[in-house]
């Protein structure tokens, strides 16, 4: 496929730095690359690679698109060693680009998933949580919690990220997996997570994140008499502490970064790569902030 299968790694710090980086001519090149891996490797649905999860070669598994559609990159290409799909190795990628993972206070915003019983074993410090109201389903997943450990979490935790329990300065890093668009107050949990990190702390997330959009989308909102107030079509996510899905309340655009800023991070920038040797395709598109030293 020639020069546009080369990787492309970008940090981006506005829209205008993402516009004059992503021509045209670039941008073109990618989506005739990937029609060209959809359609080579369609009947196979994977594409050989190396995961640097894994630190292997491995094999990244996707499903194909409907109809003209090209596949979901963004949640698919699954490794198949350590079952990681694009979205979530590329984040963790960051985040082991920043030292071993042994001894690291590190907290995510999951505790039921395939990420964080990876996290578990990595030599890491981890706590993990979900915010589970129902009795009933917290109790079917404290056993599920058990069994993805291997009995090393005795139970589930709950966290509500807007009022950790957490002391401050108590982590290392901070992990949150499109969870914040599903957080009407994103703002004070944008803070809980600069209280919790320690000075030089990172903050590695993923949002629906539209390029396009210098304000974030407000999709509802949590009215005066606590109940939601659509204002564009509802959109509902996968959960997996629930089958009935999670609404949406934002779609963010490139004034998160300020947002970030303004919770108390000295730096905030996207971190971009387009790379199908490592099993990156379509808009991976992570947040990385860092918590600045003490004034």
């Amino acid at each position: 496929m020639g020069a546009p299968t080369a990787p492309d790694e970008h940090r981006y710090r506005s829209r205008d730095d993402y516009v004059g980086h992503m021509m045209p001519a670039r941008w073109l090149a990618r989506v005739e690359a990937e029609h060209a891996y959809a359609s080579s490797f369609g009947s196979d649905g994977a594409i050989s690679g190396f995961c640097s999860i894994c630190a292997q070669q491995a094999r990244f598994r996707f499903a194909p698109g409907a109809g003209d559609d090209p596949p979901n990159w963004r949640e698919s290409l699954h490794c198949d060693r350590c079952g990681l799909f694009s979205r979530i190795r590329f984040s963790l990628d960051q985040l082991l680009r920043r030292g071993p993972l042994a001894g690291q206070r590190i907290y995510i915003t999951e505790q039921t998933t395939a990420v964080y019983a990876w996290l578990k074993r990595s030599g890491a410090i981890v706590r993990g949580s979900e915010y589970v109201t129902d009795p009933a389903r917290r109790a079917s997943l404290d056993a599920y919690v058990r069994e993805i450990t291997g009995g090393a979490d005795a139970a589930l935790d709950i966290e509500d990220v807007t009022r950790l329990s957490f002391a401050d300065s108590s982590h290392d890093a901070v992990l949150s997996f499109d969870v914040l668009e599903h957080v009407p107050d994103f703002r004070t949990a944008l803070r809980e997570f600069r209280r919790v990190l320690v000075p030089g702390g990172t903050l590695i997330f993923t949002v629906p994140f539209d390029v396009q959009r210098d304000t974030t989308l407000v999709r509802a909102r949590i009215g005066a008499d606590g109940a939601i107030e659509h204002l564009v079509e509802p959109e509902y996510h996968g959960d997996p502490t629930t089958s009935e899905g999670c609404l949406a309340f934002y779609t963010y655009g490139w004034d998160l970064l300020d947002e970030l800023r303004g919770a108390g991070f000295d730096e905030a920038y996207v971190e971009s790569q387009w790379a199908p040797a490592l099993g990156y395709l379509g808009a991976q598109l992570t947040l990385v902030a860092r918590a600045g030293e003490p004034t």
